[in-house]
C-alpha cells in the first residue's frame, strides 16, 4: 500500500496464473514462494519466477502437498509455460496430482522426479515438450484404480514432444482399460533426438478407448497393441564411432548366450546396456572369437563394443 499525502492507495496485485501446492503466486508472494508450506529448497538451490518469459526456475527444490486435494504446480491457461530445471527436484502429491498445465515445456539440465497416486503429469489442452538435456521420472502408483504417468485430456487437443531428454514413467494399479497406462491419450507423440529405450519392443501408436459409453482414439506408447505400463525415452547413447573393428554377432537377437567374431587376439570386448553402463567383459581368443552368458540379463536392447570401437546393437529376447 503506497501512502499519497494523507491518501492510501493499494497496489494492484498482478496474478501469475500458476499455483504451487494450491496456493496462487502473484506478485505479493512470488518472491517467498519457498514459505509455501510443502515447499523446501536444498542446499544451493532456488525457486525463481520470470514473468516476462513466464519461467519458474527450479533448483535442488522438493514440492509435497498434503492428503488433501490438489496439485503440486499448477499453470493455467495462457502463453507458454517453462519449466526450467537445475540440480535434483521432486514432486510428491499422495492423494493427486504432480503437475496440471496447459501449453509448458520443461527444460534441462536437472532433472524431476515425481510420485503421485494420481496422474503424474496431466495435459488440459495444448502441447507438453519435455526438452534440452532434462531427465524427468514420474510414478503414478495406486492401490485401487490405475491412473496415468504422462497423459492428455481425452476430450481436447493436445501433443506430447520428447527432444533431447530422458522421460521414465511407471503406473501402477488396478486395470480398467485403459489405465493403467504410462504414456498416452495425446493426438499425437512425437520423439525428437531420442527413442523408447525400454520396453525394446515398445512402439508409439493409436489406441482405441471406451469410457462411460463414449469411444475415443489416441496415441499411446503401446507394448503388444496395448497401452504400456513402463516406458523408458531417452538418448540413444550408442552412437556408432568409427569403426576400428568389424565384429560379428550371432545369434542376434540372442537368448542364452551370445558369441563374438572378429576382433584381434587379446582385444578387450564388452557388454553395455544402451546408458553406457558396463555389463559384461571377455577378451578375444587367437581365433578372434569371444562369447557372452546372457542367462542373467532382462530382454531389451544392448550394445557390444571391441576395444573403442565401434558399437554393435544387441537384442535379447525371452
Amino acid at each position: 500500500m503506497l501512502l499519497i499525502g494523507s491518501v492510501a492507495v493499494a497496489k494492484a496485485q498482478t496474478d501469475y496464473e500458476f499455483a504451487i501446492n494450491g496456493v496462487e503466486i502473484t506478485s505479493n508472494n512470488v518472491g517467498n514462494m519457498g514459505t509455501i508450506p510443502g515447499v523446501t529448497i536444498g542446499e544451493g538451490g532456488h525457486l525463481t519466477y520470470n514473468k516476462e518469459t513466464r519461467t519458474l526456475s527450479m533448483k535442488n527444490v522438493s514440492l509435497e502437498i498434503g492428503k488433501e486435494e490438489g496439485r503440486c504446480l499448477g499453470v493455467s491457461k495462457g502463453a507458454l509455460f517453462t519449466l526450467h530445471l537445475e540440480g535434483e527436484n521432486s514432486f510428491k502429491a499422495p492423494n493427486s496430482y504432480g503437475i496440471i498445465c496447459y501449453e509448458t515445456c520443461i527444460t534441462g539440465p536437472g532433472e524431476l522426479s515425481i510420485e503421485v497416486i494420481a496422474s503424474g503429469i496431466y495435459v488440459c489442452e495444448g502441447t507438453l515438450t519435455v526438452a534440452n538435456g532434462c531427465t524427468v521420472n514420474v510414478l503414478s502408483e495406486s492401490s485401487e484404480i490405475g491412473h496415468a504417468g504422462v497423459e492428455g485430456h481425452w476430450e481436447s487437443p493436445t501433443h506430447l514432444i520428447i527432444k533431447d531428454a530422458t522421460l521414465h514413467v511407471k503406473a501402477k494399479g488396478q486395470p480398467v482399460a485403459p489405465y493403467p497406462y504410462a504414456v498416452g491419450g495425446f493426438q499425437s507423440i512425437r520423439l525428437e533426438g531420442v527413442q523408447i529405450l525400454e520396453p525394446s519392443e515398445a512402439t508409439i501408436g493409436n489406441y482405441t478407448h471406451m469410457d462411460r459409453g463414449d469411444t475415443y482414439t489416441h496415441a499411446f506408447v503401446l507394448l503388444n497393441g496395448k497401452p504400456a505400463t513402463e516406458v523408458k525415452i531417452a538418448k540413444d547413447v550408442a552412437v556408432e564411432e568409427v569403426e576400428a573393428t568389424a565384429l560379428k554377432l550371432y545369434p542376434n537377437p540372442a537368448n542364452r548366450y551370445i558369441r563374438i567374431e572378429g576382433a584381434k587376439a587379446d582385444t578387450p570386448i564388452a557388454l553395455y546396456t544402451l546408458e553406457g553402463v558396463r555389463l559384461l567383459t571377455a577378451e578375444a581368443n587367437e581365433a578372434g572369437f569371444a562369447e557372452f552368458d546372457l542367462t542373467d540379463l532382462p530382454a531389451g536392447n544392448y550394445v557390444v563394443k571391441a576395444g573403442n570401437g565401434q558399437g554393435y546393437r544387441l537384442l535379447i529376447r525371452r
